[in-house]
């Protein structure tokens, strides 16, 4: 092969060498830029994925702070009303035992002027006041009656752990002053005025 040949084609050998690295030092750019687009993408990724779980998480948190909250607040409710329950019902316990006690003449002689005296200003002139006791009170009621100067008929037709219903002669107008009917009307403020002292009491516990 003749000198002139052998310089041709080493000549094309150089120029394909050159294109060939320059075509690798292409690909490798790429190659380096697709990589670093793709590590971007992937952090951006990664760190789109860890503020999502960040974020449920603190949401989760905050969900069950709130149940927790609102849990304690009604294990705290029910424990108050518990509480008033027992008191309501030692209190409608007592009562039933009151008729025994040697205190309730001047109690039943106190509801039943009450009674009247909460019904006169409804009774037209010459209107009789009947009260209705429990037949348990007859002997008691009888007596204390000798002090009333109202003209009162008694009888003895009612069912009640004390006190007494007065009523006008026409049935008309009625005064209920019997001890269930005391309790009932103030049940709502005892009920008030024990929560606010248990939620006191739980409070400081």
């Amino acid at each position: 092969m003749s000198i002139e040949i052998s310089a041709i084609l080493d000549g094309i050998a150089e120029a394909g060498q050159k294109q060939i690295t320059e075509i690798e030092g292409t690909a490798d750019k790429q190659m380096a830029g697709i990589r670093s687009k793709t590590e971007a993408e992937a952090s951006i990724q990664k760190n789109r994925i860890l503020k999502d779980g960040h974020a449920r998480l603190n949401r989760t948190c905050s969900l069950i702070e709130q149940q927790t909250i609102m849990h304690s607040l009604q294990l705290h409710a029910d424990a108050r009303q518990e509480l008033i329950d027992k008191v309501i019902v030692g209190a409608e316990e007592k009562i039933a035992t009151v008729r025994n006690e040697i205190k309730y003449n001047k109690i039943l002689k106190t509801l039943m002027l009450d009674a009247i005296k909460a019904l006169k200003p409804s009774l037209l002139d010459g209107q009789k006041i009947i009260l209705h006791f429990d037949k348990r009170d007859e002997a008691i009621s009888k007596d204390l009656m000798k002090d009333v100067e109202e003209i009162v008929i008694p009888r003895y037709d009612i069912s009640c752990q004390g006190g007494c219903i007065a009523e006008s002669e026409d049935g008309l107008v009625s005064t209920l002053n019997t001890f269930e009917s005391r309790f009932q009307h103030s049940l709502a403020m005892i009920q008030q005025t024990l929560s606010v002292f248990f939620e006191r009491k739980i409070s400081t516990s």
